[in-house]
């Protein structure tokens, strides 16, 4: 039997010490490659989710831009339709969501016409005085 002295160690020993430093140092690199893939692969997830949300916000601007002008424009025909179809002289009243309105329409004057027999008289605009 021999025993170890510190000029000659034990091979075994060495190989040993060698390779758990190896191990540290691997497990070590392995755990800061694994979290810089995790950082990387986050920041990319939430850019991803960054632009499904401004996407998203984008068309639903769109979505009630469009709803509002077809509001708009139905309440127009809606106005249109009940003022063409009410009789002339009868009151109307029309309600729209947060808006109303009531009124009657204008009935149709018809022109005036000279009573048959009679000649339109000029009158006197300033010129001379009749007696």
């Amino acid at each position: 039997m021999s025993m170890q002295t510190p000029n000659n160690p034990n091979p075994f020993t060495m190989a040993s010490r060698f390779l758990a430093q190896k191990y540290k140092e691997g497990a070590r690199s392995q755990r800061d490659l694994d979290q810089h893939t995790l950082t990387q692969s986050t920041l990319a997830m939430h850019a991803v989710q960054h632009e499904a949300v401004t996407q998203h916000a984008k068309q639903q601007g769109q979505i009630a831009a469009k709803a509002q002008k077809l509001s708009h424009a139905q309440g127009l025909e809606l106005v249109q339709t009940v003022n063409t179809m009410a009789q002339p002289g009868s009151p109307v009243s029309v309600k729209h969501g947060s808006i109303s309105a009531s009124y009657t329409p204008k009935t149709q004057t018809p022109t005036a016409t000279p009573k048959p027999g009679r000649v339109p008289v000029k009158k006197n605009r300033g010129g001379k005085k009749v007696p």
